[in-house]
């Protein structure tokens, strides 16, 4: 989900640019737009998988923390 100025049609295809990687992908709005107080949240989904587009690393899917 990204923050836009105004609100995008569902099927919307748009190309963002991570500001910080300068990495390019395209993606398409999936779910019609929420306003908040930020701009319109709109869902947006990659045409081809980019897991590392973002740069944020997750744990993995058995990862446990720790009890102390």
């Amino acid at each position: 989900m990204v923050i836009c100025r105004e609100s995008l049609d569902i099927d919307t295809k748009v190309e963002i640019t991570n500001e910080r990687t300068r990495e390019r992908a395209s993606a398409r709005v999936t779910r019609a737009p929420r306003h908040s107080a930020e701009g319109f949240l709109t869902p947006l989904e990659f045409d081809k998988p980019f897991p590392m587009f973002w740069q944020i690393s997750f744990p993995p899917s058995n990862w446990k923390p720790n009890d102390g």
